[in-house]
């Protein structure tokens, strides 16, 4: 079937989306809030069109340039020029549509890390990122949180950004009356139906057993491939009597495999999922072994034709995997099914759908030699005995597909009213402006064309084949979209907008869909005349449009910037008493520390990382502990009224909004336990960076706190707190923090009572009065120029005059864990459920990343005799105590401030493995088991905690043996391949970060905090020595300030039902007499299953 492209047909998109030879995985996100997604962009990749066409843009009018001719040809519909060029490109250029490239357009999208999107704009301008404890720390730890933000850049090469408005003679032809309109619509259509060219550096190719499979070469990160074997066989496959077995075959198979286990001590990592119509079993691999020089690709290819052709169905792991899904939350199929599934009947399954022609192997990364890869890849599965039928490959593309959602079929109805016409015209203002963001977004992902990890273009190719979209690169889909943008109009646009509503157009008229209750529903209670009176009497009211705003291209004029330099007087100072350098620059890492005369610290590093685009943070110490007692809940609430209010100096909301919409400014706010920070992305194009700096100045300047916005963000931590007692997960959660911290709910959701005493004033006061110079911190990491970012930094981050306001005492009531001997240190709790399940948590006091204890004691005097002594040398590097680590390395790693920070990570890599070894893959008493630390910087205390999901049957012999685990290392002590394991998961986890703006945001926080006093350069430089240097012996001298004791661990079950249970303690009696027995497999590095799963239409 050959999907329609044509703008006669807005079914065309439908087509698309449900083509039944390829089954969508995903959904796509709108990148303009009133439009479809059937098109998709991501992330630059590795791209090189030579079928590029130049467009020059002259004032308002944009221009066709013809090398053959030699001359300038005017555009007034540049689709109407396509026609002419695309005679001219080369044939050989545009590579023949294969099996994954069907009806619809797409560019490989951009990386999860560094992704932009306009219509993340539309919701807040600050967006609240607030977290309670049980979710990972945000701040200087290694994993941060991704945000998801617009920018757009100009690269070196490519055109500039025309209006998306009609040129003035195209609307002067108009008049005259110059165009056919019958040429035009037949013009346009042959437009809308020429073929869309392919990636110019995917291979795709296919061996004679039917087994498809796709190679693109990706550099970044270097020395690392991704393999993904995908299956098209999905729960919707599944029989009446089979429901469940798709992810029950997923299990077994990935987990069955010895081979995949063999890898595992290289370094490599590995996982697997199933969708409604995929099973997909993926390995991330190093190139070559660190203690070999042979290629590893041809053990992974041997993994995955194990795993997938392959497979061992042992009746004791089928068993296994059984118990496993029956524990999860929701299993998926029907419980009695899975339970009667056996080895035969998962057998015949695999055989009916597991076969060459049924799958795809996608390659994609640090891929040298093609041919050599290819060899490998027929070398390994040419083998498999092929299926007598293939799929029948579709194959064909038109720029019409591409524009399903962007030129619809008009349909009748509110097209046709007088009010909708005038509704158009005044929001044509409001067309040009998204349009501009998106076509300048999409070349800032050109510009990004080097910097995509392989992850994110494997994704997005394989969800591209999935939707049956053609795949193009960043330059050819930049061009695309500019040639297809010229034919949208304002009208086809909220027509689309009228079709999504449809659904609710007619509601109160005879033609209104009706609605039939499914059998065995109650109907709700309750009397709907008048809501759908209120209904009726919006849906007759006019529509009138919205004023469009004055949208400010800057916040801060040059007479105004030109009165704050004379006033504040800004500029760098010493960073320290003891030196006279205002300026430390460290070249191994390339990071540029200064200090501004009113107190502010800043550091930048300049990176190439993501081309012409940068990330800032502001943190502030203080965040949810130093809230007092009567004011609880003040800080965090008054970071939700700021961002709920997104109004700042004389400027509107919406101003504001739109002011970041055109400069591709995304910002969020969040507050933690230790911080308050400010995040965010832009790109130098159009002089965004100054424009985010601009932002940062009137935010900490000029903010507006208003009374509505101080009510919803009240109003949404009060929703949330009632919200606790419906999720299992939450209120046990709950209730362990509250034990663990002795009451002290600083650390989680404020109560009612707290709320209600908070006012607008108390909350502007807790948050802002943690803003002063020496209390806060700003790091910048991007493409800019020294020049540039001093000129930002002094222009508006030294003219701060709030920031030499008298310091605030932003200290905190200590914080102190629950006594022992306690009733609270095991406790249990049920919530009445339609569903059976049963989750746990485990938590006890840890360090803190520089090594305090919750007792106040400095671990570094107990282990070394001694306190670290910092100094400054004389060229003006910090030093701490004898850090040579590089020469001396066993001897100097314990004197080191990042010691508990290096073998705490390392412990818990350990931990992870040995939890899931042992509680989940032997036992079989948990689908899911993870042991997470939180390791503060500023407060001296930090936690961890052990999270299980179970059954109600299982759950309180999971968490004895997550106890004996933790104790465990006593008796079945730490080896040696343990310890590398950990090390390469976290060394490959740092090289591959390394690679990303955000992650070297984290390493830079707290380099001149004063609270954060041991953190300095060599914290950052000697972090992969520290890593290599770590010994067996080093983790146990962290281990035993591990709290693991009974006196020291707190717990709390949780369990969901239908039936009540009126003892507990019955089932708890139960246990699973473990011990302090040998630990089985010692060492296997299993911590990657944590989030095997099957996600209908998400992958973890």
């Amino acid at each position: 079937m050959v999907a329609s492209a044509s703008l006669q047909s807005s079914a065309a998109a439908v087509a698309v989306a449900s083509s039944p030879s390829h089954k969508p995985r995903h959904r796509h996100s709108n990148l303009l809030p009133s439009l479809p997604s059937i098109v998709t962009f991501a992330p630059p990749s590795i791209l090189n069109s030579s079928s590029r066409l130049t467009l020059r843009y002259r004032k308002q009018q944009r221009w066709l340039h013809d090398s053959k001719i030699g001359k300038a040809q005017e555009s007034t519909r540049l689709y109407s020029l396509w026609r002419q060029v695309t005679c001219k490109i080369d044939k050989a250029l545009l590579p023949e549509f294969s099996s994954g490239q069907l009806k619809c357009f797409s560019c490989l999208k951009r990386a999860r890390g560094h992704g932009f999107c306009v219509k993340s704009h539309a919701s807040n301008i600050f967006k609240n990122k607030s977290t309670f404890p049980m979710q990972s720390h945000s701040f200087g730890s290694s994993i941060l949180k991704r945000i998801i933000a617009p920018q757009a850049t100009l690269g070196p090469d490519e055109p500039h950004v025309a209006s998306t408005s009609w040129p003035d003679i195209a609307l002067e032809k108009q008049r005259l009356g110059f165009w056919d309109p019958e040429a035009e619509k037949a013009e346009l259509q042959r437009f809308l139906n020429s073929e869309l060219p392919s990636h110019p550096k995917l291979q795709r190719r296919q061996l004679k057993n039917g087994l498809r499979y796709i190679i693109l070469l990706n550099k970044i990160p270097a020395n690392r491939f991704e393999a993904h074997m995908e299956v098209h066989v999905g729960s919707i496959d599944e029989e009446d009597d089979e429901q469940g077995i798709a992810h029950m075959i997923e299990h077994v198979a990935f987990l069955g495999s010895k081979k995949r286990e063999k890898l595992l001590r290289t370094g490599a990592r590995s996982n697997a999922y199933t969708d409604f119509h995929h099973t997909v079993f993926h390995i991330h691999s190093p190139t070559s072994a660190k203690d070999s020089d042979g290629d590893l690709l041809p053990f992974v290819l041997d993994a995955l034709n194990e795993i997938a052709f392959h497979p061992k169905f042992l009746p004791s792991r089928v068993e296994k995997e059984r118990q496993n899904k029956l524990s999860k939350r929701f299993p998926i199929g029907l419980e009695e099914q899975i339970k009667q599934l056996d080895a035969e009947k998962i057998r015949k399954f695999h055989e009916r759908w597991y076969f060459p022609a049924n799958a795809t192997l996608y390659l994609v990364g640090d891929i040298d030699n093609i041919q050599k890869t290819v060899y490998q890849i027929e070398a390994v599965f040419g083998r498999a005995v092929p299926e007598d039928e293939t799929p029948i490959v579709q194959r064909t593309s038109a720029f019409g597909a591409m524009t399903s959602f962007l030129v619809p079929k008009l349909p009748s109805g509110l097209t046709g009213t007088k009010t909708y016409r005038v509704w158009c015209d005044k929001g044509r203002g409001e067309l040009t402006r998204y349009m501009d963001a998106l076509i300048k977004d999409r070349e800032q992902l050109v510009a990004m064309i080097d910097s995509v990890p392989s992850v994110d273009n494997l994704d997005f190719i394989m969800e591209s084949d999935a939707l049956g979209h053609t795949v193009m690169d960043q330059r050819q889909g930049h061009q695309s979209l500019v040639v297809v943008a010229e034919t949208v109009t304002l009208e086809e646009v909220n027509s689309t907008g009228a079709e999504v509503l449809e659904f609710n157009s007619d509601f109160g008229k005879p033609t209104a869909p009706l609605h039939i209750d499914g059998s065995g529903e109650v109907d709700f209670d309750i009397h709907p005349n008048e809501i759908t009176d209120v209904i009726k009497t919006g849906l007759q009211e006019p529509i009138h449009a919205e004023p469009e705003p004055e949208v400010p291209k800057e916040l801060i004029s040059p007479s105004q910037l030109e009165e704050l330099r004379l006033n504040c007087r800004p500029s760098f100072v010493p960073l320290a008493e003891e030196v006279s350098s205002t300026k430390l620059f460290d070249k191994e890492t390339g990071i540029t520390q200064r200090r501004l005369s009113n107190g502010i610290p800043v550091n930048y590093k300049i990176t190439k990382n993501e081309a012409r685009g940068g990330v800032m943070r502001l943190i502030v110490g203080g965040g949810r502990a130093a809230e007092t007692s009567e004011l609880k809940g003040a800080v965090v609430v008054g970071v939700r009224t700021l961002s709920e209010g997104g109004l700042v100096g004389n400027f509107s909301r919406e101003q504001v909004e739109l002011f970041c919409v055109n400069h591709m400014i995304n910002c969020s706010l969040e507050s933690t336990e230790e911080f308050i920070c400010m995040e965010f992305r832009f790109t130098l194009r159009d002089n965004g960076m100054r424009a985010t700096f601009q932002l940062l100045h009137m935010v900490l300047e000029h903010s507006v706190w208003l009374e509505d916005a101080f009510d919803r963000a009240r109003q949404l931590y009060l929703s949330y707190y009632h919200s606790i007692p419906k999720s299992l997960e939450r209120s046990t959660a709950h209730k362990l923090m509250l034990a663990m911290l002795d009451g002290d709910d600083r650390f989680v959701e404020p109560t009612p009572q707290s709320l209600q005493r908070l006012t607008l004033q108390a909350v502007k006061d807790a948050v802002m009065n943690q803003f002063s110079g020496e209390n806060m911190e700003v790091s910048i990491v991007g493409d800019f120029t020294e020049e540039d970012i001093e000129s930002c930094i002094l222009d508006y981050l030294g003219t701060v005059g709030a920031a030499k306001k008298a310091v605030v005492d932003v200290s905190f009531d200590s914080i102190t864990f629950g006594p022992s001997p306690s009733d609270l240190h095991f406790q249990q709790l049920y919530l009445k459920d339609t569903d059976e399940r049963a989750c746990a948590y485990i938590a006890s006091p840890a360090p803190n990343r520089w090594g305090f204890s919750a007792e106040g004691e400095d671990l570094f005097e107990l282990i070394n005799g001694s306190v670290i002594d910092t100094q400054f040398n004389s060229e003006g590097l910090v030093l701490t105590g004898d850090k040579d680590v590089e020469t001396n390395p066993e001897k100097n790693i314990r004197r080191h401030p990042l010691f508990f920070g290096i073998t705490l990570g390392l412990l818990a890599e350990i931990i992870n493995s040995r939890l899931f070894t042992t509680v989940r893959d032997s036992l079989g008493l948990t689908y899911d088991v993870s042991f997470e630390l939180s390791l503060f910087d500023r407060l001296k205390l930090g936690w961890y905690v052990v999270s299980v999901t179970s059954t109600p049957g299982k759950v309180f012999k999971a968490v004895d043996a997550c106890k004996n685990v933790l104790r465990g290392l006593h008796d079945s002590k730490i080896v040696q391949r343990e310890l590398d394991r950990a090390k390469r998961t976290l060394l490959m986890r740092h090289e591959a970060e390394a690679k990303s703006n955000a992650y070297w945001l984290g390493l830079l926080a707290h380099l001149q905090s004063a609270s954060v006093p041991r953190k300095d350069i060599s914290c950052i430089k000697d972090l992969t020595l520290l890593y290599e240097a770590a010994t067996v012996e080093d983790l146990y001298l962290a281990y035993q300030y591990l709290k693991v004791d009974d006196a020291s661990l707190f717990s709390c079950v949780g369990v969901a039902g239908a039936q009540a249970i009126e003892d507990l303690s019955a089932v708890a009696d139960e246990v699973l007499e473990i011990g302090h027995q040998e630990l089985p497999s010692i060492g296997r590095d299993t911590r990657e299953f944590d989030c095997l799963e099957v996600c209908m239409g998400k992958d973890f």
